[in-house]
């Protein structure tokens, strides 16, 4: 069960973004992605989402095809964070978290007060209640990510795929969302986020995914993925990884 890929490659410009990747992400783990820049991180998103077709592979949701989803039943299976969101309309930050609910909606209902206590829910984990009335586009970037990440968790979905959701947020938020996904997890929800610190996602995450040139080198937990040879074949750059001083963690410390 869970979301898994077997085999998957996507090609575009002449060349293979994602090469021939087995992956699965089962319910009530946290996967962190890290690699380079152009590693590949953000077409698997899309490939696990859904949203693109593979060229070779499979992606299954719970043993279905994903692609063989209708909009409404994938939107219900799996919430994804993109990189990158776009809205046009000067909608509220509440309205920009109702959007959540929508896959749960009839054609013809509307949002309904369990619906509001489950937004009114995630704004306060994310800690975006007191933006509530403020225009989207108005936030900073930050304030904007914690809200899609609301977003995001009041669609509660069977799985979250998270791109890059960390890169706007401070220090004391990049912990947020880190114990808000593992409060996900041990609910059963199956979680992937694709992130650029290798300390935090050795701090958090149960297995840590290492890509570079669209290829899966590891898939395991902190330790292991986050051994110096595997990281110097990742990044093409030495690191040291040592204890970390207050938890049975890795620390990595890129070599000069």
């Amino acid at each position: 069960m869970g979301l898994v890929a077997r085999g998957v490659s996507y090609r575009a410009g002449g060349r293979d973004l994602v090469h021939r990747v087995d992956l699965t992400v089962p319910p009530g783990e946290v996967i962190a992605v890290v690699g380079p820049n152009g590693a590949g991180k953000s077409t698997l998103v899309g490939l696990l989402a859904g949203d693109l077709k593979p060229h070779e592979g499979t992606v299954s949701l719970d043993e279905r095809p994903i692609r063989a989803l209708g909009p409404r039943e994938r939107a219900l299976g799996r919430a994804v964070l993109p990189q990158q969101t776009s809205l046009r309309f000067g909608y509220s930050v509440e309205e920009v978290v109702e959007m959540g609910r929508h896959p749960h909606l009839g054609r013809f209902s509307k949002i309904s007060e369990e619906d509001r206590r489950i937004v009114a829910d995630e704004m306060e984990r994310a800690e975006v209640s007191h933006l509530a009335r403020r225009p989207f586009p108005s936030l900073s970037g930050g304030e904007s990510a914690r809200v899609m990440l609301a977003r995001v968790l009041s669609q509660r979905s069977r799985v979250l795929l998270l791109d890059e959701p960390a890169a706007a947020l401070d220090v004391r938020h990049q912990a947020l969302l880190m114990r808000v996904l593992a409060e996900r997890a041990a609910q059963g929800v199956a979680c992937l986020i694709v992130v650029h610190d290798l300390n935090l996602a050795a701090r958090h995450a149960d297995k840590i995914a290492l890509m570079a040139d669209g290829r899966l080198l590891a898939v395991a937990e902190p330790w292991t993925a986050l051994a110096p040879e595997l990281l110097e074949r990742t990044f093409g750059h030495p690191a040291v990884v040592v204890d970390h001083p207050s938890c049975d963690r890795p620390l990595v410390v890129t070599a000069p």
